[in-house]
């Protein structure tokens, strides 16, 4: 279903791109679409910090909801988790947190899908540890990413999302493909 949405997406922007009515137009909406921390500044900060720290501090107060729904829904039904209601909290809360960030940003992908899974192999599953050094790994992944997009291709342009994704993509395979095999 996602990759569906996804493609009926992209051909709603391809159109709207392919007749936009300035150059700078679709320029811009190319930078946006690849991802990119170039132009930003304490304003765009100031736009998603709110949603992003409330979004930071709901889930540091459901660390014991998550780490039921972790093991399993029965589990966490037994513990006194209302499972559904939870599970459509936490979608809305990483929904409100995840719009803020690219409202900021563009499409940077493959760092909330990376990041927490490499550090979940690193210090276990426990999200009163997991969250805060994926919030830190994370941050420190899209540093270097824009470090090495604004250095590391001499004259050409590189948006941090495209860094993002040629390390992202090929290490998110290896954690599924070693996940399938387990």
């Amino acid at each position: 279903m996602g990759v569906s949405l996804s493609a009926f997406a992209g051909a709603l922007i391809n159109i709207l791109i392919a007749n936009a009515a300035d150059d700078a137009l679709v320029r811009s909406a190319m930078f946006w679409l690849a991802g990119d921390l170039e132009l930003r500044n304490w304003h765009h900060l100031a736009v998603a910090l709110g949603p992003v720290l409330a979004g930071i501090v709901y889930y540091l107060s459901r660390i014991r909801a998550l780490d039921a729904l972790a093991l399993g829904d029965q589990v966490a039904a037994t513990s006194g988790v209302n499972v559904s209601r939870e599970r459509t909290i936490l979608l809305l809360v990483a929904s409100l947190v995840t719009g803020a960030a690219v409202a900021v940003s563009g499409i940077i992908s493959f760092v909330g899908l990376v990041v927490p899974h490499a550090i979940r192999l690193l210090v276990g599953a426990s999200h009163a540890r997991l969250i805060p050094l994926s919030i830190v790994g994370g941050a420190l992944f899209m540093v270097l990413a824009d470090t090495v997009a604004r250095t590391a291709f001499g004259p050409v342009v590189v948006q941090t999302g495209v860094v993002a994704a040629l390390v992202g993509a090929p290490i998110f395979l290896v954690l599924l493909l070693r996940r399938n095999a387990v």
